[in-house]
């Protein structure tokens, strides 16, 4: 794919978006589903968050510094060097601003740091709903989920040696 193409993974979640909503709106019940167990909500911000991210029409590398910038956050519990990780952060942050000066798209960077925020919050509400759900449903989450998805969003819930 050539530099600054505009297709790829930007492309991708925008079909996927839109595949999304399809079955959601022709599915009924899967939807009415996650209704029914709380999530909603949750399922409405995400759908919205990510035809808003597609709106933008970022670039593969613009949308790899941006996902980049979301995941390495000094903030983030557990971290042992946060200055490390701070300066990692700092330099991406440099890398999208020059990039997007190259384009001639210095108006996206305030956008996509809004949309850092948003992302902070649909992790909030994520979270909310698990807990939610793992209270419901405890053995579900510990033999249904998969590993990676325990290990990063149930470590402080109950045990299955619990039940």
């Amino acid at each position: 794919m050539a530099p600054g193409s505009r297709s790829g993974l930007p492309r991708l979640l925008c079909v996927s978006w839109q595949w999304a909503l399809t079955q959601k709106s022709l599915s009924g019940a899967n939807y009415a589903n996650c209704v029914v167990a709380g999530c909603g909500d949750l399922m409405v911000a995400v759908f919205d968050f990510a035809h808003s991210v597609c709106a933008l029409r970022l670039t593969e590398q613009q949308m790899a510094l941006f996902s980049s910038l979301v995941l390495i956050n000094p903030d983030r519990p557990c971290i042992e060097d946060r200055g490390r990780v701070h300066r990692m952060r700092r330099d991406l942050e440099l890398c999208l601003s020059h990039m997007l000066r190259r384009d001639n798209q210095e108006s996206l960077q305030h956008k996509l740091y809004q949309k850092v925020s948003v992302l902070q919050s649909l992790c909030s509400l994520h979270v909310q709903k698990l807990h939610w759900f793992s209270q419901r449903y405890l053995l579900v989450v510990h033999s249904v989920f998969p590993p990676l998805y325990k290990e990063l969003f149930t470590s402080d819930l109950p045990s299955e040696d619990f039940l």
